[in-house]
């Protein structure tokens, strides 16, 4: 037709957003204001550990276990979990 107009709306499934410089600049300070407060959680943490480790005859932390446990990998974090079953069957 000579006049064109839309024909139809569709929903594209493959959005692509971005930040602009202020709002990177936010994000960049909001990390930053985590990383303090998360170090000095971390220290006031290791403080208290510390503290009660002094306390331990040193021969007892010497006698435990070195077994450490893994940090999970990505397979294991994306693993699907069950629903919780309290036993209550509906209708």
């Amino acid at each position: 037709a000579e006049q064109q107009e839309p024909t139809h709306i569709t929903v594209d499934k493959g959005r692509l957003v971005t930040l602009g410089q202020l709002e990177l600049q936010h994000l960049a300070s909001l990390a930053e204001a985590l990383r303090k407060m998360i170090a000095v959680e971390v220290e006031s943490e290791t403080s208290k550990l510390l503290a009660i480790a002094r306390k331990l005859p040193l021969e007892a932390i010497r006698s435990r276990s070195t077994e450490s446990v893994p940090i999970p990998g990505k397979p294991d974090t994306f693993k699907v979990r069950s629903k919780f079953n309290d036993g209550h069957k509906d209708g």
